[in-house]
């Protein structure tokens, strides 16, 4: 198996288990937090999916499908590239509102579909190439880049599943 069809693998686990964490859930529960300082689901799903849409776009050199595909207008944001909910206070994050599960999971399928379709032209050798991105000195390498998203929608897609059983008392196996 080549690296990016390791990586391809990783994140297609990750949306199946997104679809059933999210299947069913209220908006209001969507905004439960086990304690004061936690994250809702709602704002997990959110921020994954934003990193996968800010890291992947701008390895591919494409804009972010939230400004382009006008999913920051479904989820009453502003289309702001550069807000994916790293660093946010926890004010901002119980102030967040998703619309509803079905909108994270439709925004987050079409992220998911958008960062299969690059792995799918992307080459072992070109892991190695360092990334076109000032906000890192030195840039990451494009697989480094990939294990962040790896890494981050991995603890977070678990943290969500966590949350769904807490809320629910639902569990399943993964």
């Amino acid at each position: 198996m080549e690296a990016p069809e390791v990586v391809a693998d990783a994140l297609g686990r990750l949306k199946g288990l997104l679809e059933r964490s999210l299947d069913g859930l209220t908006p209001e529960q969507l905004t439960i937090q086990p304690s004061p300082d936690s994250n809702p689901i709602g704002w997990l799903c959110w921020h994954l999916t934003r990193v996968q849409d800010d890291h992947v776009s701008n390895l591919t050199g494409r804009e972010q499908a939230w400004v382009a595909d006008g999913w920051h207008a479904k989820f009453n944001l502003p289309a702001d590239a550069t807000d994916y909910g790293t660093g946010d206070s926890i004010e901002r994050v119980r102030a967040f509102r998703a619309p509803d599960a079905q909108t994270l999971l439709d925004y987050y399928n079409a992220i998911h579909g958008r960062t299969q379709e690059y792995l799918s032209t992307l080459t072992s050798e070109e892991m190695d190439k360092p990334v076109n991105d000032d906000r890192w000195t030195p840039p990451p390498s494009v697989g480094v880049r990939l294990v962040s998203v790896i890494g981050d929608n991995t603890q977070h897609a678990g943290q969500i599943a966590y949350l769904r059983g807490y809320i629910s008392g639902l569990g399943w196996r993964t």
